[in-house]
């Protein structure tokens, strides 16, 4: 993978949500499951969520699809899904970025067969503001050609890598919580995803007094399936430029924090076999611990860069060994 910023291209067009309860009114509900099915050209893409069964089978068996409705319109309007601005979470930067690129890593093994950076895509641009007095912006974009299912989105605890050894991530807080701590801190107002026919964000909102006693915000999804397809998956978000430099830098350090071709700490290790090895170093030198190709911490938190004394340590767990190229 390439330390030079790729070209500014961005692979799908912004999207503006409007309530499909604005757009449909009260039409049934299979119409509004086959406007879906127009958009994505994909008319039977419901079926995934009924095991398989058309719409006639479904009649024939008087299942409804409102819930799915339901759930179509929540998430065009918006829908919360915690954790709520008080929850006292306290990743450092380097956590939440890690987190960020983890998903990146993990989901190319469905492209190339094992996780790795190989693939993901770093770019950034200068974006103006819409008047001219109005500050400039940096834009941070993160492409693979992975795709991803939205519905992992939609919880806490949501993962495609539960039961994946190959991977380290697998409790599906990862990306909510970096997204949520990158927007409490006044990063960013919003993160936007999406991948095939389908775009989101993660934002901030106060929630409803219905729902809990005090003035708090959480963090809330807005999801819809749009016409245009992206191929894989992306990840955008804007900054100040003074915030983006920073960030620049987080993005660059994470490059040497997970496998790929060339990485220094995965060259000519000592012992290696398709469960892990390490790599000798010279006396008084300090090494890094991997586990399934990505930097961990060693010792106490935070320990994250030559934290283990005399060698590299490579834990493979499947993915990565020597044998599995």
């Amino acid at each position: 993978m390439s330390k030079e910023s790729l070209p500014n291209k961005e692979i799908t067009p912004r999207v503006e949500f409007v309530p499909s309860a604005e757009r449909d009114g009260d039409r049934p509900s299979w119409e509004v499951i086959e406007s879906v099915g127009k958009k994505t050209a994909n008319a039977g893409w419901y079926k995934d969520l009924f095991k398989g069964k058309s719409k006639e089978e479904l009649e024939q068996q008087k299942v409804s699809p409102d819930l799915v409705v339901e759930l179509i319109k929540q998430l065009e309007h918006g829908r919360y899904i915690g954790p709520l601005e008080t929850q006292p979470i306290s990743w450092s930067d380097t956590k939440i970025y890690r987190d960020i690129v983890q998903n990146f890593f993990d989901g190319m093994k469905e492209v190339a067969g094992r996780p790795t950076l190989d693939g993901v895509r770093f770019s950034s641009e200068t974006v103006k503001g819409k008047k001219k007095e109005d500050p400039r912006f940096t834009q941070f974009l993160v492409q693979s050609p992975a795709e991803y299912d939205h519905r992992y989105l939609l919880h806490h605890g949501g993962t495609t890598k539960a039961t994946d050894e190959s991977v380290a991530g697998g409790f599906g807080e990862g990306l909510k919580i970096a997204s949520f701590l990158l927007m409490k801190q006044g990063v960013t107002d919003q993160i936007e995803l999406g991948s095939d026919h389908w775009r989101a964000k993660y934002y901030l909102q106060e929630l409803p007094k219905e729902e809990y006693p005090e003035r708090v915000r959480g963090l809330y999804l807005r999801a819809e399936f749009v016409k245009d397809a992206t191929d894989g998956n992306f990840l955008r978000f804007k900054t100040s430029e003074n915030i983006g430099l920073g960030i620049k830098n987080h993005l660059q350090e994470m490059e040497n924090f997970f496998w790929h071709e060339g990485h220094p700490d995965f060259a000519n290790p000592t012992y290696e076999n398709t469960l892990g090895g390490f790599r000798l170093l010279p006396p008084g030198s300090r090494g890094n611990l991997y586990v399934a190709g990505q930097r961990y911490e060693y010792g106490k938190a935070e320990e994250w860069n030559h934290a283990v004394p005399g060698g590299t340590c490579l834990d493979f767990q499947e993915g990565i060994g020597k044998n599995k190229r």
